[in-house]
């Protein structure tokens, strides 16, 4: 309303101050004429607003969010605009907007007065240039229309040898989050299948060491507070809901050292003769293996370590002695301990380790030597011998032999382990082998005047 300001003469104006002047022939009913077309929308009051939109869930101002003082005029109107102007919506009142299908972005929302002379105001015109008329709006309201996005995670993948009693934490700063629009946020961690194993406060909490071998997944997930389905069990490609968003995945891998198979061997040497008797650069394969690093270990049969060479090829037996010992390769991830001469590898050895299969390594001297030239063995005695590999029994028959054989089976460190048989020409034996332990053995086959014999290689399993 106007305020009185006493005498009323022409030329008086509206300012921009509000305060009301008068323009017109300074009679009363001049100045009833000038406040009948005098509008104002007045001022807003509330917000602003943020709604996270796209879940499904109204999204709607509250009919006290936005308050209006003052205001003139005989007609009103909402106006819904984009930050451009645009006009996005003419509702019946503010809160009859659900915004939650209006997409991502920033709307205003006004409130205009006008004294029916109003044009333009229509859906797609600009309330700042196309509206036309007696009519004023006032100050506009800000709606923010977001979705939740969980952003980007940056590193990885993270590898960690587990089992060790060693923590195994993601750094502090070892996964970084690129945007992300959400009110809350939760870590999750799951298996490959998306089966969820955690719901850590943040990924640089878990301690991977006691989660066991595999592989799993750390995601970032931020929702508007909508989100259900999450807990441990649940699979969070399927069970979770509510208005959330998962980043990508970062991996992390669970090893255990592995020392891997060894294949090769057994190696039999005449030591002691001034050859050297080194394993060949091709005499021992391994297959697998996992640890960041690795060690060769030569031990006796009670597990003494005699050697740590760089490789198994770099150890000359010749001037070991007769005996057996043991190659064994070792993996382990910098933490093992008690790897030195004179230790036991069965018991002093510690640390996060793994010690493969040991290929056997036989030293013989003197006539024993005779017994590993397998290569260079008489065939002068025919002999079948069967089954190759044998576990329970071995027969062996001979044809066209001049007289009585005798046969012995040696261990490969000429050790006899079955008494001498005999056997006529053209004839057969069959030996139980039972009590042999699996390995390879030396089969002497000898005639009765100790002038022919033969050699050959068995397997017992």
């Amino acid at each position: 309303m106007a305020e009185s300001k006493g005498v009323w003469t022409a030329g008086d104006f509206i300012d921009d101050t509000g305060v009301y002047s008068y323009i017109g022939d300074g009679t009363e009913n001049g100045l009833a004429q000038w406040e009948a077309s005098l509008v104002d929308a007045g001022i807003l009051t509330g917000g602003p607003f943020e709604f996270f939109v796209g879940d499904g869930v109204a999204d709607n101002i509250p009919a006290d969010g936005i308050t209006i003082a003052g205001g003139v005029g005989s007609e009103s109107a909402w106006v819904v605009t984009d930050e451009d102007l645009n006009i996005l919506g003419l509702p019946s009142t503010f809160s009859a907007v659900n915004f939650d299908t209006a997409g991502l972005g920033t709307c205003l929302v006004w409130y205009l007065r006008h004294d029916g002379s109003l044009t333009g105001a229509a859906i797609n015109a600009n309330a700042g240039t196309d509206l036309g008329g007696n009519f004023d709006l006032s100050n506009p309201i800000e709606v923010v229309r977001k979705t939740v996005d969980a952003g980007v995670l940056s590193g990885g993948p993270f590898k960690f040898l587990v089992g060790d009693g060693v923590a195994d934490n993601i750094p502090a700063d070892g996964i970084t989050i690129e945007g992300g629009v959400g009110a809350e946020s939760a870590w999750v961690v799951t298996d490959e299948d998306l089966n969820i194993l955690g719901l850590p406060p943040t990924f640089s909490a878990v301690n991977f060491d006691t989660a066991g071998l595999g592989t799993c997944l750390v995601w970032y997930l931020r929702h508007d507070g909508s989100l259900t389905g999450a807990a441990m069990g649940a699979n969070a490609g399927t069970d979770l809901g509510g208005n959330f968003d998962l980043s990508n995945p970062i991996e992390v891998v669970r090893n255990t050292v592995d020392a891997g198979v060894l294949s090769g061997g057994p190696f039999n040497f005449c030591v002691e003769d001034g050859v050297a008797d080194n394993i060949p650069a091709d005499g021992i394969t391994i297959e697998g293996g996992v640890g960041s690093e690795s060690a060769w270990v030569v031990t006796d049969e009670d597990l003494n370590i005699l050697g740590l060479p760089p490789t198994f090829t770099a150890v000359d037996f010749d001037g070991a002695g007769a005996g057996t010992c043991l190659v064994w390769y070792l993996r382990h991830d910098g933490s093992l301990g008690g790897a030195a001469i004179n230790a036991n590898a069965g018991t002093d050895l510690t640390g996060n380790f793994d010690l493969s299969n040991p290929i056997t390594v036989n030293r013989v001297v003197g006539g024993d030597c005779a017994t590993l030239s397998i290569n260079e063995f008489d065939t002068e005695l025919p002999v079948t011998i069967f089954p190759i590999p044998a576990s329970d029994s071995l027969t062996i028959s001979t044809t066209n032999a001049s007289g009585d054989l005798d046969i012995k089976i040696y261990s490969l460190t000429g050790q006899e382990v079955l008494e001498t048989v005999a056997i006529s020409q053209s004839g057969s034996v069959t030996f139980d082998v039972q009590n042999l332990e699996p390995a390879v053995y030396i089969l002497s086959i000898t005639d009765k005047d100790g002038k022919k014999q033969s050699f050959e290689q068995i397997v017992i399993e």
